[in-house]
Parts: structure tokens; sequence; C-alpha cells
């Protein structure tokens, strides 16, 4: 048992501010460090890229457990962010040896670790969480789990178990005082959309553990994002009001607009 102050003093990163690149976002929400961050909207919405993007712009130590993109796919996209390169050209390149993969990428050897296991556990989680610490001497600051749903807890209830998923990233940000990003899938009858969907329509009703929900969905070339939740600021849950960047699939890349001039959600 602790008093406020020493149990603040103890962990003076917790809940320190990791803002967003993009300034159309970052003026309306702030991922904190020790929360768990749910993105999701439906099939095809691209919120894998929008994650990829916002983790090469915050450079932090990094996990990313990735069942679902496989790891030529990873690393395809990572250099064509890089490079501002298509992912075409890239693949291109890596075909006849104009673009050497391990020369690429070597820089990330130093913040960045993957687990591409196509069925990860929660158990397998905490172990990736462990190995980390042990050969960086720390815990990840950042944790991507992506999808939620190829995660398996052991339930015969699915959505039972994504509740226990949470639940328990909820408690590794609070251990390790890392950032964990989560993305998540919408229910089926929003498949299709082209506006961010409301809070209602994230698939198990899984919104109580995530400090900060982001809906996302494309249309085109731009990239729009709802705050559906967050604990301490603007919020709109039926996601009426988003926040338009723009996407470029190709490059890997999410980039602010500069054509349009935002709504002030505080007028």
């Amino acid at each position: 048992m602790l008093t406020l102050d020493r149990a603040v003093a103890r962990n003076a990163q917790a809940g320190e501010p990791l803002p967003f690149k993009w300034q159309g976002l970052a003026q309306y929400a702030t991922p904190k460090r020790g929360n768990v961050v749910m993105v999701y909207g439906p099939s095809g919405s691209c919120k894998s890229m929008f994650t990829l993007d916002w983790l090469l712009s915050l450079e932090l130590p990094t996990l990313y457990i990735s069942p679902d993109t496989d790891q030529h796919d990873m690393a395809v996209r990572v250099i064509a962010r890089r490079n501002s390169m298509t992912a075409s050209a890239v693949e291109d390149g890596i075909a006849v040896g104009a673009i050497d993969i391990n020369e690429e990428l070597a820089d990330l050897r130093d913040w960045f670790r993957f687990d591409f296991s196509p069925d990860p556990t929660l158990e397998d989680i905490e172990l990736e969480i462990a190995a980390f610490e042990e050969q960086f001497g720390a815990y990840p600051e950042v944790i991507v789990v992506d999808p939620l749903s190829d995660v398996h807890a052991n339930d015969e209830d699915e959505v039972r178990g994504w509740r226990k998923i949470m639940k328990a990233l909820k408690v590794y940000a609070r251990l390790t005082n890392a950032l964990i990003i989560v993305n998540h899938h919408s229910t089926g009858e929003f498949d299709g959309e082209v506006t961010p969907a409301p809070r209602r329509a994230i698939n198990g009703k899984l919104s109580k553990s995530p400090s900060l929900i982001l809906s996302v969905a494309r249309n085109g070339v731009h990239f729009g994002l709802a705050i559906v939740k967050q604990r301490s600021g603007f919020s709109d849950t039926q996601a009426q009001s988003p926040v338009w960047l723009q996407i470029d699939p190709a490059r890997a890349t999410v980039s602010d607009r500069v054509d349009v001039s935002y709504t002030s959600w505080t007028d």
C-alpha cells in the first residue's frame, strides 16, 4: 500500500503522453504510457498500415505481435514507407537483387521485435515480453497486438475470450508501463463503410479496458478516425466528428491532410 504521491514517484513515466505525429489527430487525442489503445474498423480499412506508420514515427522499443501480416509483407511495407517507394517497386527491387532486405532493415534490430506466430496465446505474449526484457534489459515501451481476433484465450466463447485478453493486456500495460495498441474489427454490418463506425460497432463490445479507442475507415485516399472513447479528453461515441487524414496504401504512409479545414469539436 502506497500514498498517492509515493506511487507516482515510483513510476514517474506512467501516463506520459506519446503524441501522434499527425496534427489533425494530435490536437484531439493523446495516447499515454501504461494504457491500452484500441483501433477498430472494417476489413480493408488499413488499420495495420496506420499502426505501422505510427510506430515508425515513434521510434521507441517495440514488440509487435503480428499473427495476420507475415514477415515478408511487413518487410515490404516498412521499406516502402521508409523510402517513399511503392510496395510493388520494393517487391521488384527485392526480386532482382536491387534491394537488400537485411541492409534496409538493419537499424530496426536496435529497437523493433516481431512475433509472426499465426495463433499466439496470452502465454506466448507474456513469453515474448519477458524475452524482450531479457535481451534489452527493459520492457518494450510499445506493444502491438494485431489483430485481437487471432489471439487465443483458450475459451469456447470467443467474445468472452477477447474480454479476458483485453483485461490481461490492461494488466501488462500497467506492469510494464508500455503503450499497448490493439487492432480489432468492427461488426459485420459495418463492412464496406467509408466513414468511421460508432462505438457500438466494436466486435464483442470491448470498450471497457482501453483508455482511448479510435474508429477508422478508408474512403479512397482519405483515412477517417473518430475518437469514440478517451478517458481524459474529447470523445464522440457516435463517430460523427471524425478527423480525416490522407493515406497512400502503396507507400504504407498516412499523412495530415492540407486541403481541408478541420471541424472544431469545441465550437
